[in-house]
């Protein structure tokens, strides 16, 4: 890879790279655990751990972006990606890492609130 724009992973066919993206999201993220309520930090911990938490499961939710055919989708090259979703590869690497724990999702989550 030489740098040029036709190297670029892109994240949206609106030209937004998965570099942007990513940065984006993780300041979505961030923003998100510094408001969240008290009741949060009972069950899940502390903001710091609910950061790592959602910041490793956003980068792998992401990681599927970079794959070759739904690149080629979003540069227009390809109609589809014969139903593949990009979070689908991202789900095989969650599952073989174990780094991300299920949310909880139960009356009293924070998903919830």
């Amino acid at each position: 890879m030489n740098g040029t724009k036709e190297d670029t992973l892109l994240a949206k066919s609106d030209g937004e790279s998965l570099f942007e993206h990513t940065y984006n999201v993780i300041r979505a993220i961030s923003e998100l655990v510094t408001s969240l309520p008290e009741k949060a930090l009972l069950e899940y911990g502390n903001r710091e751990k609910i950061f790592k938490m959602a910041t490793e499961c956003a980068l792998f939710h992401d990681t599927g972006k970079a794959a070759l055919g739904f690149q080629d989708v979003l540069k227009g090259e390809r109609a589809n990606w014969g139903g593949k979703r990009h979070c689908s590869l991202a789900r095989e690497y969650r599952d073989r890492s174990k780094c991300c724990p299920p949310l909880k999702r139960g009356r009293n989550s924070f998903l919830t609130l």
